[in-house]
């Protein structure tokens, strides 16, 4: 047994001790009396008193001594422990050799965990008979039987008072009593030390009687032979409470720390939360040992099968983010899964070369991209938002609650293993008690990278806010800037809807519902359908749309093959004309939060070069107005050409040259005195 565990053990030993004093004074009539035939557990001038019990919540540090009464080293050790009764559950925390070591106590489940570094091994409380710990946590735990299941004996119990004893100059009260182990044969003499009331604690309030304790000590009477593993005749434990708190600062003390996954964590069974088809969340990324931070604002739309990305860096898309230091700019990037395209823009198009737009297919490195393979062909699609961030992965296990920028939050983990690392992701959702509705709020991700050999390689913490599922503005979703270098063209056509009034007031709403449909009737992006006006018809329930149709890229970078092909313009107005030619066509429309059926008007089409789109545009109250001004219109100027421009500065030089000598001459001739005079 390595020393770290045996100071874990010792601790949990002592704690079950104080425990098993209380627990089993009843049954000591059926104790054999030859374990405690020792002088030692017989004091004469003793009185009988109960060992005072430790709270049912409590908090506690010791600093611990173990001699073994041989030629082993004496062992030194810093402890921590907690314990809540109403959680059923315990921790205890070692220090030693500069090695942490964490013992984790499931009273629910009847499980420890083992955890050292980022590994966590579970243990049966009683498995292989029983060991100290088990004393500690099946007592804590309130089960009666721990003495038959453990082979621990008491014997009775002696109050030696509280005269002339001192414990690092402390006055104390003073406890004995002999434990026989069934398992070993050996016998310790155990000594508690308690405050005397009196005694100021920190802060200025005064500790009463059994309220702090102060030393414990075990002393074997006997021990094994030589040669044999356990302690010896006279070995000596000593542990010095150099703090006792009756409460719990951090209940996370109880759960695996950060970064360290228990694949068999079974507290609760809880399922973890899901993310809807459409939301927008901004993500803080810091990379902590490459000190590389960035921004992401993400909109999702699994029901368009839009995303949009805007970030600090040109992999913005990528999650955790690639750690950059360069200098960065504002990038912009539209998935569009309808084509399979991607529109990058940043926002100074001077790093692009002057390009406003980089238009590529979508790559499965992003991270709302699933790779799959039909055929002998590799598709990408739009990740379900319930598979985003590794969600749908199995084995998450839900840990308890945990603060995330001092917040409560929900916990899950996830441990993925790969060659030459493995990686425990963490996902954190606000309790429900802080969300204004029933939406669970995703708060933050950490993710823990280390390799094979138990170094850590990166730590990742993504901060999340301003998280909502209100509906997009289709600017969120605006790719005219990439689109618009080639051929558009104008239409326009009638529609009959059920209330003129509701779409007035809810124009931008009744827009995006219109371009969704539409595009999906003739089976293209709805990023192709742009600038879209609605103006009054005939009546207050007639309106008519005009919308420009935009012609489909060629300048596409990286594998077509992920790309869906899409029509040329004239297709696809040749299709949308056909359907409503002699017949009106039904449309259903989602705006305002509802699904409502329009009706476009058979033979109200109409397209070609001389089609002008109106300038007044249906304002919401029902009246019009000037629609914003367009896109300043180049003016022509004349001027000189720049032939003349160099001709006339030579014959400007020319003139100043012979102004300048004729001033000169005018100046000479007015000097009529002697220039100069020479003195013998």
């Amino acid at each position: 047994m390595d020393t770290t565990r045996c100071g874990i053990l010792s601790i949990s030993w002592v704690l079950g001790l104080l425990c098993l004093i209380n627990a089993e004074q009843g049954r000591l009539t059926d104790v054999p009396a030859w374990p405690f035939n020792y002088t030692e557990c017989n004091p004469t001038s003793a009185t009988k008193d109960e060992v005072p019990k430790l709270s049912t919540k409590f908090t506690i540090k010791i600093e611990g001594k173990t001699d073994n009464a041989d030629s082993a080293p004496i062992m030194l050790f810093d402890s921590e422990g907690f314990y809540e009764e109403d959680g059923q559950r315990g921790a205890t925390i070692v220090h030693q050799h500069g090695v942490k070591s964490i013992f984790l106590y499931d009273f629910i489940s009847g499980r420890a965990y083992d955890i050292e570094g980022h590994k966590c091994q579970k243990e049966e409380l009683y498995e292989k008979g029983c060991n100290a710990y088990a004393v500690f946590i099946a007592e804590l735990a309130g089960h009666s039987n721990v003495t038959s299941r453990c082979n621990y004996t008491l014997g009775p119990v002696a109050y030696l008072g509280d005269t002339n004893f001192t414990v690092r100059n402390i006055p104390v009260r003073k406890w004995q009593q002999c434990v026989f182990d069934g398992r070993t044969n050996i016998t310790f003499l155990s000594t508690y030390y308690y405050a005397k009331s009196g005694i100021q604690a920190p802060g200025g309030t005064e500790v009463k009687d059994g309220e702090n304790p102060i030393r414990f000590e075990s002393r074997a009477l006997n021990g094994v032979p030589q040669g044999q593993s356990g302690p010896r005749v006279g070995s000596m434990n000593t542990y010095d409470f150099t703090y006792y708190q009756p409460s719990i600062d951090d209940e996370s003390v109880f759960l695996p720390p950060e970064g360290t996954f228990c694949p068999d964590w079974m507290r609760e069974n809880k399922t973890m939360p899901q993310m809807p088809d459409q939301f927008t969340l901004s993500m803080l990324n810091i990379a902590q040992n490459a000190k590389s931070v960035n921004n992401i604002r993400l909109n999702f739309d699994y029901r368009n099968q839009l995303v949009s990305f805007i970030a600090d860096t040109v992999n913005g898309t990528h999650f955790p983010p690639v750690a950059t230091r360069q200098n960065r700019t504002l990038y912009r990037t539209v998935h569009d899964y309808n084509s399979g395209l991607a529109f990058t823009m940043p926002v100074d198009v001077w790093l692009m070369g002057g390009r406003k737009c980089a238009i590529s297919a979508i790559t499965n490195s992003s991270l709302d991209a699933a790779g799959t393979t039909e055929g002998n062909n590799s598709v990408v699609h739009l990740r379900h938002a319930a598979s985003l961030f590794g969600l749908n992965r199995t084995g998450w296990v839900y840990v308890g609650m945990k603060n995330f920028t001092n917040m409560p939050c929900y916990v899950w983990a996830n441990q993925r293993n790969g060659t030459t690392q493995q990686t425990v992701t963490e996902m954190y959702w606000l309790h429900e008690d802080w969300t204004t509705n029933v939406t669970s709020v995703l708060m933050g991700i950490m993710q823990y990278v280390t390799r094979t050999d138990g170094t850590t390689k990166e730590v990742y913490q993504t901060i999340v806010s301003d998280y909502n599922t209100f509906p997009f503005q289709w600017r969120t979703f605006d790719v005219d800037a990439c689109l618009k270098n080639g051929t558009s063209t104008l239409i326009t056509f009638n529609v009959k809807v059920d209330n003129g009034t509701e779409v007035i007031q809810r124009m931008s709403s009744f827009e995006t519902g219109m371009r969704n449909a539409i595009s999906t009737l003739i089976d293209t992006t709805p990023l192709r359908l742009t600038d879209i006006l609605i103006a009054k018809g005939d009546s207050n329930n007639s309106k008519q749309i005009w919308m420009t149709v935009l012609e489909w890229p060629q300048n596409i970078t990286g594998s077509v093959a992920n790309a869906t092909i899409q029509r040329t313009g004239a297709q696809l107005i040749q299709d949308l004309q056909s359907r409503f030619v002699n017949q009106d066509l039904k449309l259903n429309v989602s705006y305002a939060g509802k699904t409502k059926v329009v009706t476009l008007n058979h033979g109200s089409f109409q397209t070609g070069p001389d089609l002008v789109r109106p300038t007044t545009p249906v304002t919401p109250t029902g009246s019009t107005t000037p629609a914003p001004p367009g896109p300043p219109q180049p003016q022509i100027e004349e001027g000189y050409s720049g032939g003349s421009m160099a001709g006339l500065a030579i014959a400007m030089i020319i003139i100043g040259g012979v102004a300048g000598l004729v001033a000169g001459f005018l100046l000479w001739k007015r000097n009529t005195g002697i220039a100069y005079q020479i003195y013998d």
